[in-house]
């Protein structure tokens, strides 16, 4: 049980930093006028 627990524990941690990349890329991507709006409230 310990071996299958690790190899979800890793999948898991592999999909959550791929899926935290593509959502800093988003991020970056839109960095500029996010900012900007938020600057004028």
């Amino acid at each position: 049980m310990g071996s299958v627990f690790a190899i979800v524990g890793i999948i898991a941690i592999a999909g959550g930093i791929q899926y935290y990349s593509n959502f800093v890329a988003k991020e970056n991507a839109s960095s500029k006028h996010f900012t900007a709006s938020r600057n004028d409230r």
